[in-house]
């Protein structure tokens, strides 16, 4: 019997991974399965095209923020899945909630991404911070993206396509950057932007991610 508990342990992590069958798996840059509960870095496939995600208050509002160049440091972000548990395998075009790891903004109390209103002065609709972690439905359909796979590489991009709520037709569309200069804040793209190509790099402790 000493040796019957890591066999079932074993087959409950399979059992749990297999719900995901359907779906293409993720991987970060080290090869390893992109897992709900652990944070990572997002970082652009290209590196002439900025650097990591951190959150950043302008306004009374905390905006999802890419750094201009690719030396400074990023906030890394923690994805899941509704009713996913630490350790369960991610998967492609599946609903999660995103949110950093750590919030440096006053104005919220949540680090979970969400799309905010229609911005009239800049018309965009720009990925702010304070949404709602789980609960999908109606009410909650702001704070849902996807991560979709890129064909033939293993590289990705982050969509907002949320499926949550069936009364709402919602326009998929990606996330792309706002301004190039010394805030390039995310927003979703439409057809004149594309969406920001990116990897996952699994963060380590008490450290800033540096490329």
């Amino acid at each position: 019997m000493k040796y019957l508990l890591p066999s079932i342990t074993l087959l409950i992590f399979l059992h749990t991974n297999a719900n995901y069958a359907d779906y293409d798996q993720l991987y970060d840059t080290g090869m390893e399965h992109l897992v709900a509960g652990t944070p990572y870095y997002v970082v652009p496939v290209r590196s002439d095209q900025g650097g990591g995600l951190f959150s950043y208050e302008a306004n009374a509002t905390c905006y999802a923020v890419q750094q201009s160049i690719d030396d400074l440091p990023s906030q890394a972000v923690i994805f899941n899945h509704h009713k996913s548990k630490d350790g369960d395998w991610l998967a492609a075009s599946k609903d999660l909630n995103i949110r950093f790891e750590d919030l440096y903004c006053d104005s919220s109390s949540s680090s979970v991404l969400r799309v905010a209103d229609y911005d009239e002065a800049t018309g965009q609709h720009f990925v702010t911070v304070g949404g709602v972690e789980g609960y999908p439905g109606c009410g909650t359909i702001v704070n849902w993206f996807r991560i979709e796979k890129i064909v033939g590489e293993y590289s990705y991009k982050l969509v907002y396509c949320p499926s949550v709520c069936d009364l709402v037709n919602v326009t998929c569309r990606g996330v792309g950057v706002f301004g190039r200069g010394a805030l390039p804040r995310l927003v979703l793209s439409d057809d004149h932007r594309d969406p920001l190509l990116v990897r996952f790099q699994k963060a380590h402790p008490c450290r800033y991610n540096k490329f």
